[in-house]
């Protein structure tokens, strides 16, 4: 009898064991089911996206069943997909509902519409999601979840219906851009900062606002007329505007403090005035927090100057480098002699005009600055130019191009560096700098980077940081000043990014930081005697006609001259020589031309500018 309980007792065990182990397994199921995409191994609906990593939406091949998801079903996007393209000029991109593990990306031009909210589990839910400027996601009474970085150059379209429309919701994430939020939109948890994180812009939201207590919205604060906006239209006021963030401004040691919002419900149909959140130090109850960055304003590089002599009178045209953190205001032009100072009223990136009464046959010297919201740059290069007539001049005129105009009155020798010490000057761009990073350019499956350094520090380790943030390789110097590595390509997304740069340190030396992308890409000259070779390409869209392309060719620094101009192919690989003059030790080139923003604007340009890349010789 006592046998007989016993096994009873252990059956009755064993069944409740089983029955426990149903419900957990049941519960653990229930949660895959309810896991957000990002961090689900797969999901399925009505079409699948099975095409490879990075590929595009609008390839059928590229779906389950070999053709378009259309505006009545429900689109899959497993994780591991890497970033799927909505591609400008393709087919059109349409789905009922979308449940994307991986990343999305809405190219300019492009558009994915988001027909409702009926299917899968009512909202629509995204990874990373990255729409360029001019891209669109309509949501046609679609509310969506983002669960990754987000970067919003675009706009988001929709009705400000009642509900959140459009959530973000990714703990460890931020949502950056300077793009439009039409629907509703609430922070969840994560991060918004307008711009990037370090760089002031705007972000426009046209209908209602919110945020819960794990959301924080990050203001970069540079100056009084440089900071973050976060702007509600529809006639509601800035909630983030001039006069708040002016105001706290004078408070530098809330600087970074994070501040928290006792109410953060901005509703733009409530019919009510709103100056913005009612904020309070932190450590009060809250909805939402406030985190001020302050960014530390960096004025502007000196720009490039070109000038063509005429008769009496030269061409000037000053195109800026890096405006540093600050908006320009204008740019100037100086002449010697004379002390004439002409100023080109501009906020673009480059501005033009004409200098008048100038002397023929004589050797001008002009310099270029530019002026911005946070202060004015050095001299630009210094550029010889003589003015001439018809009959130009009798020391051989011409100034502004190579053996013109920048010939001593007895005779056309020309200026070269002629000691150690100006060919290290040059070898170094003529930055005054004891460490210089060059060039930082896609070759291959990597980034190449070069630069130079003084000879006193040869043998000693440079470090190349990403965003001068994130040390990702290092170079050491060589006994003649040049150091050169790679390091790996960063994900593709932000490859074009103007905040994706490279800089060089060394102990207390730092680097000005380079971009990685460009549309003129010079690659390092070549040297052969006294010939040089210049290869590289004006990224298409080409100007129609093609602009010329300007080769710029220092000798000596403070001397500035045009050595060639020439009309790059279809294209845009180029590939021309150059004569030195005897004697010649170093230069430095840099190139200069126009293209066209894209392949339907190719009437007008804008101006693109490759690195100046020096070259040592012998």
């Amino acid at each position: 009898m006592e046998l007989t309980q016993t096994a009873g007792t252990r059956s009755a065990w064993t069944r409740g064991m089983a029955i426990l182990l149903i419900a957990l397994i049941a519960i653990c199921a229930w949660l895959l089911l309810r896991a957000t995409p990002g961090r689900a191994a797969a999901c399925s609906a009505e079409v699948n996206y099975t095409g490879p990593e990075n590929g595009e939406w609008g390839k059928k091949e590229n779906w389950s069943g070999g053709s378009l998801p259309t505006a009545a079903q429900t689109v899959c996007i497993p994780e591991g997909k890497g970033t799927i393209r909505v591609v400008k000029g393709s087919a059109e991109a349409l789905a009922k509902n979308v449940q994307a593990g991986s990343g999305l990306l809405i190219e300019g031009e492009a558009t994915l519409k988001i027909a409702d909210n009926e299917s899968f589990s009512g909202r629509s839910r995204i990874g990373e999601l990255t729409i360029q400027e001019k891209g669109v996601l309509a949501m046609v009474d679609a509310p969506l979840n983002v669960r990754g970085n987000a970067v919003i150059d675009g706009e988001i379209q929709g009705p400000a219906t009642v509900g959140d429309n459009v959530e973000y919701e990714d703990p460890t994430g931020t949502m950056t851009g300077n793009g439009v939020i039409g629907p509703n939109f609430a922070g969840v948890k994560g991060k918004l900062s307008p711009g990037t994180v370090g760089t002031p812009g705007t972000m426009t939201f046209k209908s209602h606002v919110d945020s819960g207590g794990e959301f924080t919205w990050v203001i970069d604060l540079t100056s009084n007329a440089s900071f973050d906006r976060l702007l509600v239209t529809g006639g509601n006021e800035a909630f983030l505007g001039e006069a708040l963030v002016e105001g706290v401004l004078h408070y530098s040691a809330a600087l970074h403090q994070k501040w928290q919002f006792m109410s953060s419900t901005i509703c733009v149909s409530c019919g009510k005035p709103s100056k913005g959140f009612e904020i309070v130090t932190a450590g009060e109850s809250g909805n939402g927090s406030l985190e001020l960055i302050e960014v530390p304003a960096v004025g502007p590089q000196p720009p490039l100057l070109e000038v063509g002599a005429l008769d009496t009178q030269a061409e000037v045209k000053v195109t800026g480098t890096s405006n540093g953190t600050g908006t320009v205001e204008e740019y100037a032009v100086h002449i010697e002699p004379g002390n004439v100072t002409d100023h080109l009223h501009s906020s673009g990136s480059s501005a033009s005009g004409r200098v008048t009464s100038l002397t023929n046959c004589v050797t001008y010297t002009a310099t270029a600055t530019v002026k911005t919201s946070v202060g004015t740059s050095g001299p630009s290069t210094a550029v010889q130019f003589t003015p001439h007539g018809a009959a130009g001049c009798s020391t051989g005129g011409g100034g502004n191009t190579k053996g013109g105009g920048g010939s001593s009155p007895g005779g056309t020798e020309e200026h070269v560096a002629s000691t150690p010490k100006a060919v290290e000057e040059l070898a170094l761009g003529c930055s005054g700098k004891q460490l210089v990073l060059n060039d930082v350019y896609i070759r291959g499956a990597r980034v190449a980077i070069e630069g130079s350094a003084a000879k006193s520090l040869a043998g000693k380790t440079v470090k190349i940081l990403f965003n001068e943030k994130r040390q990702v390789a290092t170079a050491t110097v060589q006994p003649g000043g040049q150091f050169a590595t790679t390091a790996p390509l960063p994900p593709a997304r932000i490859r074009n990014a103007v905040s994706t740069r490279y800089s060089a340190t060394l102990g207390s030396l730092r680097s000005l930081h380079l971009k990685l992308t460009r549309r003129l890409l010079l690659e390092p000259p070549k040297a052969s005697g006294s010939t040089v070779t210049l290869s590289g390409i004006v990224t298409p869209p080409l100007t129609k006609p093609a602009a010329p392309v300007v080769v710029e060719e220092q000798l000596e620094c403070g001397r500035t001259t045009i050595a060639k101009r020439f009309t790059p192919p279809a294209s845009g690989r180029f590939h021309i020589t150059l004569s030195l003059p005897a004697g010649a030790k170093a230069a430095i080139f840099r190139l200069t031309s126009s293209v066209a923003a894209n392949s339907h604007a190719t009437k007008h340009g804008f101006n693109t500018f490759s690195l100046p890349l020096p070259l040592t010789i012998g």
